[in-house]
Formats: C-alpha cells, sequence, structure tokens
C-alpha cells in the first residue's frame, strides 16, 4: 500500500515525464496499458464472445483486442465440436481458423470453450460472465428463458458495442473528457482512495493491538485520502 502512495509521491517530484499508461493499479500487479482510468474499472470483469459470424468479424476482433488491453477478461464460447469431436462439424471439420483468430486477439487457448452444440445459455448459466455477444438469435433467446445472468447481446443489432459498453462502464466511472491528464487524474484519485479505504476500514482498526494504533489507522488514512493529485506532466 505505501509502495503505491511513494511512487505517487515521487512521480510528482520527478523530474522525468511520467508515462501515465504505465502505471501500476493499487491492488493488483497489472499494468495499465492503454486508458488507465477505465482499467482501473475493467480489470477482473469477463465477457465472451461467439466465433463464427461473430468474434470471426474484423471489427469485434478489434474490439476484442481492446478491451483486452484494457485489462478485461475475454472468452470465447462457441457451439463448434472440440478438437474431440471437431470431426463431426461438416461446415469445417479443423479448427485452424478459430485457434489462428484466438491468438491474433490475444485470447489463450484455455479461455476457449465448446459446448459441442449444446445450450450457450446453460453453459453461461452459473458463471460470472457479464455478456455474451453472438449472432444465433436462438441461442440469445435462450439465454433470456433461462434466466441467465450473463446478457445476451446480438452482434447483428447496429448499437452492439454501446450495449456491450453500458454494461461494462457503470455511469459513476464514465467522463465525459478523456485527455490524457483527465484519464491520469481519475487514475490518481482511484488509487488514493483504495489505500485510503484501507486505512479506514473498521475492521481492518479493529485489528489493532492497541487504540492509538488504531488512531495511527484513522489520521494515515485521512492523510492518503486528502494527499494532492500528482501533476499530469504528460506522455513521454
Amino acid at each position: 500500500m505505501f509502495k503505491n502512495l511513494q511512487m505517487l509521491n515521487k512521480e510528482r517530484q520527478a523530474e522525468t515525464e511520467v508515462d501515465s499508461e504505465q502505471m501500476p493499479i493499487a491492488g493488483s500487479s497489472a499494468q495499465m496499458p492503454q486508458n488507465p482510468m477505465l482499467v482501473a474499472g475493467l480489470v477482473g470483469k469477463s465477457v465472451s464472445f461467439d466465433f463464427d459470424k461473430t468474434l470471426s468479424r474484423l471489427d469485434v476482433q478489434e474490439y476484442a483486442k481492446e478491451l483486452i488491453a484494457k485489462g478485461v477478461d475475454v472468452w470465447i464460447v462457441t457451439s463448434r465440436y472440440d478438437e474431440l469431436h471437431k470431426h463431426r462439424y461438416p461446415n469445417n471439420p479443423t479448427l485452424n481458423d478459430l485457434w489462428e483468430v484466438a491468438d491474433l486477439v490475444g485470447i489463450p487457448r484455455h479461455k476457449v470453450r465448446f459446448t459441442c452444440m449444446e445450450s450457450k445459455a446453460l453453459y453461461l448459466l452459473y458463471t460470472n460472465i457479464i455478456w455474451h455477444l453472438d449472432d444465433d438469435i436462438v441461442e440469445l433467446r435462450d439465454m433470456q428463458y433461462q434466466k441467465c445472468k450473463t446478457v445476451g447481446i446480438n452482434v447483428g443489432s447496429s448499437n452492439w458495442k454501446k450495449k456491450c459498453n453500458r454494461l461494462l462502464f457503470p455511469k459513476e466511472t464514465i467522463i465525459k473528457d478523456f485527455s490524457n491528464k483527465a484519464i491520469w487524474e481519475y487514475a490518481c484519485r482511484t488509487i488514493l482512495k483504495d489505500i485510503s479505504q484501507t486505512f479506514l476500514s473498521k475492521s481492518n482498526q479493529n485489528k489493532a493491538d492497541k487504540s492509538s494504533d488504531k488512531d495511527v489507522f484513522q489520521a494515515v488514512g485521512e492523510t492518503i485520502k486528502n494527499f494532492p493529485i500528482p501533476e499530469y506532466r504528460g506522455l513521454s
């Protein structure tokens, strides 16, 4: 925790310019590869893409790449047969095209799941996948019928990307100013808030051996909470 605070203070005083896109997220070893404002709220969130007529599309591939770069956990959930049964898929008895796209987009192969022509709704029913993007109307309707927590989104709709983003980006984390300075300031506020809440947490304070230690926790938490945001110095 102190390491993150020291880093922020050091960046404010450093003579060299700071690359805000490489600043680590509080509580995580992940790096902010592109947009730290969005990454701060996206790391750990999971979504899935159908492959045929969905992730096989170039525009969808680019979108998946953007999400991965921001820290979203991206999966492929396809109705295709797996390696043991792929010969049963008459249109394409191999999976070479799927693996090629998965590698290109940056989706690890262990995050590619095959339902072997079984219902995707049942497969996703007890997962933490936020949304599943697909072109199959039957599958999407089945997800509604099964009351699947995962929201099915039709890639055939003109605003499919907007629907996906609405579910990923809570309103309170979206700002109109997407300048690098605004992103930097938001990321700093998020880190300071996370660190201060750790010290201000009653459960953590109750772990202190002495009442004086609790006072220290409270004082440190308040100090960090009001710590000035390091000045943005631009990208190198």
